[in-house]
């Protein structure tokens, strides 16, 4: 059974919860998962052009969520 692909917002949320279960002492899971995402764009691992723009995508939401925290 194939999974259906998250959405970039429900990635970027995924990601924060995933670095905030890890980092619940730090006050930096969104930066965290920008790090991650950065380093998974810049990356040689992703072959096809939408891949990269799902990832890019992804970013957005995140610099979306940090605004929404500050």
């Amino acid at each position: 059974m194939k999974k259906t692909q998250l959405t970039t917002k429900e990635q970027a949320k995924e990601l924060v919860d995933k670095f905030n279960f890890s980092c619940r002492e730090c006050d930096n899971a969104i930066l965290s998962a920008q790090v991650a995402v950065d380093t998974i764009i810049e990356s040689d691992c992703l072959h096809y052009p939408e891949d990269r723009l799902y990832w890019k995508s992804v970013r957005k939401e995140l610099d979306i969520l940090n605004q929404q925290e500050q």
